[in-house]
């Protein structure tokens, strides 16, 4: 490896950073510190977030204040970045309250105990604040950066679908809120799995499946349409008259989504009731979250059509 590119960090969702700026030794350990907190969710251990995303916000904190402070102090740089009317006060103590978890953590933090304590700081403090010192340090948002390829979008869009579920399950004392991130922990096993590149051309080559599809494509169909009567035997078997394939592809794998439709004594389309992906094996049957990711308008397939006679049933097609 050549002594330029050695120097460089290595990096999976700011791959677009400017590498003049993702040079710079503050800067490049604040971006690899947030990624790893991306590693760390995948793996399901939310507590070492709070550790990772902090020390992201403060090393971003000295880059921005560094030398215009009598003391090095991180304390002193927040006051000065909310005095400098750089950010809003409620994000300000958003982040001094993930600052003080994160000293709370290092001692006694551990999941699944500190796991949803965790997420709020994430989604609440965390990543917001993050977003606001790189828009302060450098005019660009946290999320304009997602890998590479041409849907990497979808990742921040799973991301604030999951946000807004998971702190409205988080102020409504819902037993289920861990549950809400379900999905966004499997979009940061996609980042780790690929290193952030989501071209077709770079996923990873699998030759069982090359050789069935190629040479096999009966054996292919049929495997297909196990795996999912499998999944609907799992998750969906009492409701399988209104299984539709939707016109939305799941973020994770690409595959075609399935869901379970609500009609009308007309037998007229009303309403989305549940819904999932047979490949990754997710499914979601809480309204609010299927009102969340297929509805809401921050999706980017948010046009997904309401009309239930251009819905295909899956017992009419069961494959892939």
């Amino acid at each position: 490896m050549c002594e330029e590119l050695k120097n460089l960090p290595d990096l999976k969702l700011f791959l677009g950073f400017p590498e003049k700026l993702s040079t710079i030794s503050n800067v490049a350990s604040a971006l690899q510190s947030f990624e790893t907190a991306i590693y760390c969710i995948a793996l399901g251990r939310w507590p070492a977030t709070v550790g990772l995303v902090w020390q992201a916000n403060e090393l971003l904190l000295q880059y921005l204040y560094k030398g215009s402070l009598d003391e090095n102090s991180t304390m002193a740089a927040m006051k000065k970045h909310l005095d400098e009317k750089k950010v809003s006060n409620d994000l300000n103590k958003a982040a001094h309250k993930l600052r003080i978890t994160r000293n709370d953590f290092m001692h006694t933090g551990f999941s699944p105990k500190d796991d949803l304590l965790s997420i709020r700081m994430f989604f609440e403090a965390g990543v917001p604040y993050f977003d606001n010192l790189l828009k302060t340090a450098f005019e660009c948002n946290v999320y304009d950066f997602c890998g590479t390829g041409n849907t990497s979008k979808w990742f921040w869009d799973i991301y604030r679908n999951t946000r807004k579920l998971t702190l409205n399950r988080i102020k409504n004392d819902d037993k289920y809120a861990l549950n809400a991130t379900n999905l966004f922990v499997r979009a940061c096993y996609k980042i780790v799995s690929t290193g952030g590149r989501f071209e077709d051309f770079v996923f990873s080559y699998n030759p069982y499946e090359y050789f069935l599809k190629n040479h096999l494509y009966g054996v292919t169909y049929e495997i297909e349409k196990m795996i999912i009567k499998e999944f609907i035997a799992d998750n969906f078997s009492e409701d399988e008259y209104d299984l539709v394939w939707l016109n939305i592809n799941c973020d994770i794998c690409s595959t075609e989504l399935i869901g379970i439709c609500e009609r009308d004594e007309n037998d007229n389309f009303v309403n989305h009731t549940a819904f999932g992906c047979a490949k990754c094996g997710y499914s979601e049957k809480a309204q609010d979250a299927v009102n969340c990711f297929l509805s809401n308008p921050i999706n980017k397939n948010s046009n997904i059509e309401r009309n239930f006679d251009n819905l295909i049933l899956v017992t009419d097609r069961e494959s892939f």
